[in-house]
């Protein structure tokens, strides 16, 4: 009797343990980074630049449990960026700024990010159309040239049950779904023998 107690044990342990491996790998707390593009050009200014020929091409990486943005800016235009923002304001509309992007930052070409407030986050994940990058050159204090931002093409993600109320994509795991079935798999497989262990132990 002793000895099936302690593999019982043994099992449940194994089993609890697997599990947690599992949830912790899944959990909507790994939630990954939302990328949105840019592309535009002086003529998307409002009002329009006097410079068409200026161009912009943006990529934004945003976390919104983070609070992060991510961003890489491309302007080809006549002078060096004087700076950049992300403003509020569909296509169309000139709008507040909302994130504040280092120009030096561009000039070089290079990548940065930035802290902004989770909610901030979160609003341009939910609405990208309502929000543009907007590059200003000392010529152009206006916008020398605008993109607004887009989600990027493909199939919109599953939404699952998050098991407390609320839901969360299933690819925002990071993970796709044959990796998940073979966690389970490797759960149930390591009780399964586990479980045969324990037969043996009692038939000795």
């Amino acid at each position: 009797m002793t000895r099936f107690r302690i593999t019982a044990a043994r099992v449940l342990a194994v089993a609890g343990v697997c599990g947690l491996m599992l949830f912790t790998v899944v959990s909507p707390a790994s939630a990954a980074t939302t990328s949105l593009t840019a592309s535009g050009s002086g003529s998307s200014e409002v009002p329009a630049a006097a410079s068409a020929s200026d161009t912009i091409a943006a990529t934004v990486d945003i976390d919104p449990q983070a609070g992060t943005i991510t961003y890489t800016v491309s302007f080809q235009g006549s002078e060096p960026v004087a700076a950049g923002h992300i403003h509020k304001g569909a296509a169309g509309v000139s709008g507040p700024v909302v994130v504040m992007f280092d120009a030096a930052v561009i000039n070089a070409h290079g990548t940065a990010t930035v802290t902004v407030a989770k909610s901030l986050a979160a609003a341009i994940v939910a609405d990208p159309a309502g929000y543009y990058v907007n590059v200003h050159t000392k010529s152009h204090l206006s916008g020398a040239a605008r993109g607004q931002l887009t989600a990027g093409s493909g199939t919109a993600p599953t939404a699952v049950n998050a098991g407390n109320g609320g839901q969360f994509a299933a690819s925002q795991t990071g993970l796709d779904g044959s990796i998940v079935a073979l966690l389970i798999g490797s759960v149930m497989v390591l009780v399964a023998v586990a479980g045969v262990y324990t037969v043996r132990k009692r038939s000795i």
